[in-house]
């Protein structure tokens, strides 16, 4: 896969061998085998203050200066960003070669086989060992490394991961009579995850060498992280009652080594759940029009347990007349640490009509979060800044889920059938023990970040308004989001698929419009404001609503054609051999819709992750814009 930046993008190969045996009448296995070998090459984009990045760099570079390589190989020198970030793009490296092994296997005993009851043992199990090299270098006379003492630079790492999952399951089902089916399940698991990480670094290269450890400067670390170990117990007992009534409870048990000295505390999870289907009653059979009525409602918890490191305190190295030390951290873990407790309360309705051509899913939730997890600034006055996570308070997600799917057409030469999807989810903070602040990495400063605040939303933008108050303002989460999704069956063997998504009403941060204003080359960047002044020096001033944008977009996420073989040709040119073959076209990501002020609307510069429940995404810092891609798909099945 090409890149759309020059020396940059994607290599996989993989092998995959899917096996099923039934060995006798009461035993069966599985085993799943997957073997990748990928090679990616990035360069350098992104948040980089040394004018590495092209894209940042391209918002200081004036379109009157000239960067372009010389005829003899040579590179202007750029005076505004320290670094002429087309030499990079065609000198640096930055690569990662990647090695993955993925195996699975399932092995199921039928302990017991009678005609009203049955029990079965199964054992699962899975290995995920990856090895990742990455490595990045700059050359000695590019324009930012030749001003330094130690011109030049390399990095070697070697990345390992190596996870394991068990897990034996002993179900046992019964038929009672009156067509009562009881189903009891006692499930033991374990995942452990162990990761270590090497690297070498060095700088003072020789002209053309780069291998770190010739270079005059060097700096070795070895780190292996703390193996994270989960073991869950879990119970659970299903009545289905002729398809009627369908009702299930469990619980499970959970405990982790990341809850540090808790690690030998067991959490209990309890679920329930309960389904009426009202068309199989004898008051609603035989109604043509409505084939499926079934109202139901479910609850449930569920843990969030820290991070790796949030339950330990790390020293940090220090040198003192040449002699290696150590010096107290002013970032504390909590030594014992509880997980995150999340519980959903679920509604929902299932109706379908003209024998189920028309189905509509109706899903209404309350998500509590109880005691989410937060840096916890301290006073200074204790000598430390923060602990790196601690319970603080709780959160809500309201929201609904609507899934329409339809039949529109069935007939011998075309089956068309569609799929509507809508979902909107609210967030709030509903209590909070320390003062409000702000998430970290959500934003710079006045020009839009995300807040922790009792009352409020935390994927909210906060910033200051003309009068230099404090206020939050849009919103990074959509109003609501839609998917479409077609399928259409025709002339026999021709199939075609589109799926369209559409979100609304989330807005982003655009931290690439400031630094346009910062570099004086925003398109309107000399028309003069009220002040006077430019535009671009004027919407520097600190409001927020000069740099959050409206990101709402509609997408042709994926569209393909294919074409499914005649078994009659199958036959004739590879007799039994060859049971199918399928070829086909498709691409994604070919049209978007949006009036958003970027590269693409879906940025988000420092990543989506969770903390305290809080959105950590829509920052846009000249982003790598999305890839459109094709495909060509030709599928044997023998």
């Amino acid at each position: 896969e090409t890149g759309i930046q020059k020396r940059t993008g994607f290599d996989r190969r993989s092998l995959r061998l899917n096996l099923d045996h039934k060995v006798n009448n009461w035993i069966d296995l599985k085993l799943n085998t997957n073997y990748l070998n990928t090679y990616s090459s990035r360069s350098y984009t992104g948040n980089d203050n040394n004018g590495v990045s092209l894209s940042y760099s391209l918002a200081y570079i004036p379109n009157f200066i000239d960067l372009n390589k010389r005829a003899d190989g040579t590179y202007p020198q750029s005076p505004t960003t320290g670094q002429n970030p087309l030499e990079i793009v065609d000198r640096g490296e930055n690569i990662e070669r990647t090695n993955r092994f993925l195996y699975s296997g399932e092995m199921n005993f039928a302990l017991l086989r009678r005609e009203h009851y049955s029990l079965k043992l199964n054992f699962r199990g899975g290995v995920d060992y990856l090895v990742s090299e990455p490595r990045n270098y700059m050359p000695e006379d590019v324009q930012y490394q030749a001003r330094r003492a130690n011109p030049g630079a390399s990095r070697y790492a070697t990345n390992k991961g190596f996870n394991t999952y068990m897990q034996s399951a002993l179900t046992f089902n019964a038929n009672v009579g009156n067509n009562i089916d009881l189903t009891t399940s006692l499930v033991v698991l374990r995942d452990r995850q162990k990761r270590d990480i090497t690297w070498i670094q060095g700088t003072g290269l020789l002209p053309g060498q780069r291998n770190p450890s010739t270079a005059a400067v060097r700096v070795t670390e070895s780190q292996v992280l703390a193996p994270e170990t989960v073991v869950a117990l879990d119970a659970s007992q299903e009545v289905n009652w002729d398809d009627k009534i369908i009702g299930r409870v469990g619980v499970r048990a959970d405990k982790s080594t990341l809850s540090g000295l808790n690690f030998d505390k067991y959490y209990y999870f309890p679920r329930a759940s309960v389904a009426f289907n009202l068309t199989n009653f004898g008051f609603m059979r035989g109604n043509d029009i409505l084939s499926l009525l079934k109202p139901r409602i479910a609850y449930g918890e569920t843990s969030g347990f820290p991070t790796n490191d949030a339950t330990y305190s790390q020293l940090v190295g220090v040198t003192y007349g040449g002699l290696l030390g150590s010096v107290s951290p002013t970032t504390l873990g909590l030594a014992a640490l509880d997980p995150e407790r999340l519980s959903e309360l679920e509604f929902g309705l299932d109706v379908g009509l003209l024998n189920s051509r028309i189905v509509l899913e109706a899903t209404y939730y309350n998500k509590k979060t109880r005691d989410f997890l937060f840096p916890y600034t301290l006073a200074p006055s204790s000598g430390v800044t923060s602990y790196k996570l601690a319970p603080v308070g709780d959160m809500t997600n309201k929201g609904v889920e609507l899934s329409l799917t339809a039949s529109i057409v069935r007939k011998a030469n075309i089956d068309w059938s569609t799929t509507l999807l809508y979902w909107s989810n609210k967030s709030k903070v509903t209590r909070l023990i320390v003062p409000p602040a702000f998430v970290a990495s959500s934003g710079f400063g006045a020009y839009g970040r995300k807040r922790i605040q009792q009352g409020y939303s935390p994927t909210a933008w906060w910033g200051f308004d003309s009068t230099g108050a404090l206020i939050p303002y849009k919103n990074a989460q959509p109003k609501f989001q839609m998917s479409w999704i077609n399928t259409v069956r025709f002339l026999k063997n021709f199939e075609f698929n589109m799926f369209w998504h559409m979100s609304e009403g989330n807005y982003n941060s655009s931290l690439t419009r400031l630094t346009k204003d910062e570099g004086g080359t925003t398109t309107d960047w000399s028309t003069p404001g009220k002040a006077g002044d430019p535009i671009g020096v004027e919407r520097q001033a600190t409001v927020i609503n000069n740099f959050i944008f409206d990101a709402s977009y509609i997408r042709l996420r994926e569209v393909g054609l294919y074409y499914n073989l005649p078994k009659s040709i199958l036959t004739g040119t590879f007799k039994n051999v060859v049971e199918g073959i399928r070829i086909g076209i498709s691409g994604q990501n070919l049209i978007t819709i949006t009036d958003y002020y970027g590269y693409d609307p879906e940025v988000s510069n420092f990543n989506t992750s969770n903390a305290g429940g809080a959105l950590i995404s829509g920052v846009d810092l000249t982003p790598f814009p999305a890839t459109k891609r094709m495909f060509f798909h030709i599928n044997i099945d023998l």
